[in-house]
């Protein structure tokens, strides 16, 4: 299982085929109107308690728009991909609780 969690509408758990990658990831959790795109992070903890979580930030609108690959991570077992919600988003769910 690898998660997608943040602004998106079907988070959670997702099954993980080995073929996965942020923008199929993305994709399939289908992010909302508040998702700033342009900063999704994909966390890659490791299981050595020594070593950090590795961090990568993906910018799904230039993949999108540009076709750039290059910068597609390819998602492991275990990562979360985090969709936060841009700054008037962010201002919006405060207001909101």
């Amino acid at each position: 299982m690898y998660y997608v969690l943040g602004q998106v509408y079907q988070p959670g758990p997702m099954i993980y085929t080995g073929r996965d990658s942020v923008v199929t990831a993305v994709a399939i959790a289908q992010p909302n109107p508040m998702a700033w795109i342009r900063r999704i992070k994909v966390i890659r903890s490791s299981s050595d308690e020594n070593t950090k979580a590795k961090l990568f930030e993906v910018n799904f609108d230039t993949l999108m728009a540009h076709g750039d690959t290059s910068k597609n991570v390819v998602v492991q077992e275990g990562d979360i991909i985090y969709v936060p919600p841009t700054v008037l988003g962010w201002m919006a769910l405060k207001l909101q609780r």
